[in-house]
């Protein structure tokens, strides 16, 4: 038997562990792939609208509870409409989100709504690292809920948004 050292095993496990991540100009990480990304505060449609855009050859499914996104507003950043799936999910949100995340074939998934449950979010991870999926939960105020891997606070400040890291991991 090959005895492993405590630090190479640790690395092994990191290594095997770690989230591929998305570029982002406003996040210095990254945003990971497999996992839920929680943005609150002034300017986190901006944000998440601003991670598309830099990913051009990326499908994006963007589901709320009642829809409140202005479409002409991603023509305006240069966002193709036909790569964009809006969905109006009503009381069926939970469901919609799983069933986008089930489909694969969208690698940026947007879920606008102020409460999720803890069980939903749990789902939702499960859903996130099977598709390998930039699930970004756009909500009111930070909730500090186990599931999410990357929790950003965004703020205006004049015309630039920025994002700060409030809890990662």
């Amino acid at each position: 038997m090959n005895a492993v050292k405590f630090k190479e095993l640790k690395a092994q496990i990191h290594a095997h562990y770690q989230k591929e991540t998305l570029s982002c100009s406003l996040v210095a990480q990254g945003i990971p792939r497999g996992a839920i990304t929680e943005i609150t505060g002034i300017g986190k449609t901006e944000l998440a609208v601003r991670l598309i855009a830099e990913h051009p050859a990326f499908r994006v499914a963007w589901i709320e509870e009642q829809m409140s996104i202005f479409p002409f507003g991603f023509l305006q950043r240069g966002i193709g409409l036909d790569r964009v799936l809006f969905v109006d999910a009503g009381p069926d949100l939970a469901w919609s989100v799983l069933q986008v995340l089930k489909a694969q074939i969208f690698p940026i998934v947007v879920v606008y709504a102020e409460n999720l449950d803890l069980s939903t979010l749990r789902r939702v991870q499960l859903a996130s690292e099977t598709a390998n999926a930039a699930t970004i939960w756009l909500a009111d105020e930070p909730k500090n809920l186990w599931p999410v891997s990357l929790q950003l606070q965004s703020s205006r400040m004049e015309d630039e948004i920025r994002a700060m890291t409030l809890r990662s991991g």
